[in-house]
């Protein structure tokens, strides 16, 4: 078991920056920690929770504790010259809205808080850790940060071509869109990471989640540059007859007012999005 050699007046201050405790011994959780090692974690996780909270830290007491092992394990693969304390404007704020996504549903945004607070106690990243990216994680929820990582574990974080489908009416210049966004993937047999554990062999394309894709625009992690697309007319034109095929769209086949076909775009990822995901998913 390594120990974080943090002087205890940092972590006093984070703390300091919590509500204070409200629990008594008799309440509180059963979890031991020190706020000299790598248990500070559970230190901050059980400073400031509310009474209605106690019943459920208790339930996730386990969790807390596989936080603190999987930091430990971060910690211990950062170069013994790059290790450095936590920052407080980091650390604090983390840690205070991570007890709030204890539930094994919440396993992708706990692995982003996890890996944050992980890349600033490490000298060699901590100037890319910005104290916004903690409001970011706040407005993801676990079916963003499971895509997000879906692409960074395809190695998938660049330039993506993407169609829509449009229904395009023969008699005038009118048309209607029939389907959100569709990432287009060549059948290269690359693996696809659909899941922290999982992967399966590459698709010919991957639908993005209206929801999804609208959260990520506004938080600017993404942009869809509009009139651009990129000179791969074999990838969109592959990926709009596989998916021109599915079955939900049999209903044009027999259309004699109009055709289905489509609109090439890109996904970009901002050099902010491509930061963000380089420090809170790796």
């Amino acid at each position: 078991m390594a120990d974080l050699d943090i002087k205890s007046e940092t972590v006093n201050k984070a703390i300091d920056k919590l509500v204070e405790p409200v629990y008594n011994d008799a309440v509180k959780p059963a979890i031991n920690s020190s706020k000299n090692a790598l248990g500070f974690c559970s230190q901050f996780i059980l400073s400031g929770i509310k009474p209605f909270m106690y019943s459920k830290i208790k339930e996730c007491e386990y969790k807390i504790k596989e936080i603190d092992k999987k930091l430990e394990e971060k910690y211990n693969k950062i170069p013994d010259e790059n290790k450095t304390e936590p920052r407080t404007n980091i650390l604090g704020p983390a840690v205070d809205i991570l007890k709030y996504n204890l539930e094994d549903a919440q396993q992708y945004i706990q692995e982003m808080f996890i890996n944050i607070i992980s890349n600033d106690l490490d000298k060699s990243k901590q100037s890319k850790v910005l104290p916004a990216y903690i409001e970011i994680i706040k407005q993801l929820n676990s079916n963003d940060a499971k895509f997000l990582k879906m692409l960074k574990d395809s190695n998938l974080i660049h330039d993506l071509p993407i169609i829509q489908l449009e229904l395009q009416f023969r008699f005038n210049e009118e048309f209607r869109y029939i389907s959100g966004y569709v990432i287009c993937l060549s059948d290269t047999g690359c693996k696809l990471t659909d899941s922290i554990n999982q992967s399966i062999i590459m698709p010919q394309f991957i639908e993005i989640s209206q929801i999804v894709l609208d959260n990520l625009l506004r938080l600017q992690i993404v942009n869809i540059p509009v009139g651009e697309c990129l000179a791969i007319e074999d990838v969109y034109e592959k990926t709009f007859k596989a998916y021109r095929a599915l079955p939900k769209f049999n209903q044009y086949s027999n259309n004699d007012n109009a055709y289905v076909t489509y609109q090439k775009c890109k996904i970009e990822f901002t050099d902010f999005g491509k930061n963000f995901i380089d420090i809170c998913l790796s």
